[in-house]
This record gives C-alpha cells, sequence and structure tokens, in this order.
C-alpha cells in the first residue's frame, strides 16, 4: 500500500486525477479487474503496479482486450525481473523502481555482523538502497545483475 501511496500522492500534488484499484494478491483475478476497470474507464490513460507479478501478468491480459500497451495505456511499477527489462525495451513500461533487494539482504547481515563483533551501530532506519530508476537507457548495464539475481 505504502508504494502506491507514494506514487498517488505525488501525482495529487501535481493535480493529476488518480484512483486507487485493490486487485488482490491473485494475478490473473488482478488482471481481469484491471482490465474490467478499462472497459468501464477507457479514459484511464496510465497504470502504476505495484510488482512484477502483477505487471506480467496484466499486460498479456489487456493485449488480449486489443489494448495496445504503451501507447493506450502507459505503465509503471516497481521492482526488476528480466520479463519487465523485456517489456521496457518494447516500450510497454516506462520504467521500474529497483528497490536494489540484493543491498537489502547485504546491509541487513554488515550492520549485524558489525554490531556484534565491534560494537558498531548502524545507522538509523531507514537505510536507503535506492530506489534506482531503471528505464530502457539502463537495460544493457543491467541484463544479466537481474539474471543472476542482484538486482
Amino acid at each position: 500500500e505504502a508504494r502506491g501511496r507514494g506514487y498517488m500522492d505525488t501525482l495529487k500534488a501535481k493535480g493529476v486525477m488518480v484512483e486507487s484499484l485493490d486487485i488482490t494478491d491473485d494475478a490473473v483475478k488482478g488482471a481481469e479487474m484491471v482490465a474490467a476497470y478499462l472497459k468501464a474507464h477507457p479514459e484511464t490513460d496510465a497504470i502504476f503496479c505495484s510488482n512484477t507479478l502483477r505487471t506480467e501478468t496484466i499486460i498479456p491480459r489487456l493485449e488480449e482486450d486489443g489494448i495496445k500497451v504503451g501507447v493506450d495505456v502507459k505503465i509503471a511499477q516497481m521492482d526488476c525481473s528480466s520479463k519487465i527489462l523485456e517489456y521496457i525495451q518494447e516500450g510497454k513500461v516506462m520504467f521500474t523502481m529497483d528497490q536494489q533487494q540484493y543491498l537489502q539482504g547485504y546491509l541487513g547481515v554488515v550492520f549485524a555482523y558489525l554490531n556484534a563483533k565491534y560494537g558498531y551501530i548502524p545507522p538509523p532506519a531507514p537505510v536507503s538502497t535506492g530506489p534506482a530508476v531503471i528505464t530502457a537507457d539502463d537495460i544493457p548495464s543491467l541484463e544479466n545483475l537481474v539474471k543472476e539475481g542482484y538486482r
């Protein structure tokens, strides 16, 4: 919820009309709900997806309805996968936010070790490991890192 709220608050502050749609944890059911919403609200021109599974399920479902994803409706989303990078290259996803999850796990272990071994106090939360914005320009340098699970 915090991910979506951040996008919504930012867009609302810029005068953009936004609406939240709770599409459940079932990716297939969620894709159906988004497709139904777009049929009922054809003026919708952008979607924010909170994770890769949602995006990877929603895009094919919208294409079944003849929606040109990236043209008729634009998608922004969170997290990264090889499929998301492919969608970015194809122009179906505008960008994704990379939290750099590897750093999230790594820094937690480093902070715990330094505290146990030397009594170091970790920096106050939150410790930012991102987000990094990934666009088509970034894909060549990230593709292998995503496949290997580092990004």
